[in-house]
């Protein structure tokens, strides 16, 4: 168990994410996720918030042709919260971190089988 909510393996993780869109009426979304269960290891983004708290912040430039290295099996969903396509800078403000239960485990990994980035969407 995670006792001191660092984001690490199995940790629900909520960012808060400002793309710097001035056009974007809502400003800043919510985005979260379970840390660590993609099939293909840890993406770009997981390696660049591991050992973060709540609280921290960090920025991240995206540039075309890095979707899949930085967001692997999340690129889909944060894409969509985004609604951007590079290029871009994301600020990520992490918002919390918690042990993730069972349960939602189970549910995070059967959504990262509904997409596979070769389905039409146009996230990448």
């Amino acid at each position: 168990m995670n006792t001191e909510n660092t984001i690490g393996p199995m940790t629900r993780v909520a960012l808060e994410i400002d793309t710097g869109d001035s056009a974007r009426p809502t400003g800043p979304v919510d985005f979260e996720f379970i840390f660590g269960i993609g099939v293909n290891g840890l993406c770009g983004l997981e390696m660049r918030l591991a050992g973060k708290k709540a609280g921290q912040e960090t920025r991240l430039e995206v540039e075309p042709g890095t979707m899949e290295e930085l967001f692997g099996h999340l690129g889909c969903s944060l894409m969509r919260a985004a609604g951007r396509q590079p290029p871009f800078a994301l600020k990520i403000r992490i918002k919390e971190v918690a042990p993730a239960k069972p349960r939602e485990v189970v549910k995070a990994m059967a959504e990262n089988t509904e997409c596979g980035c070769d389905c039409g969407c146009g996230c990448f």
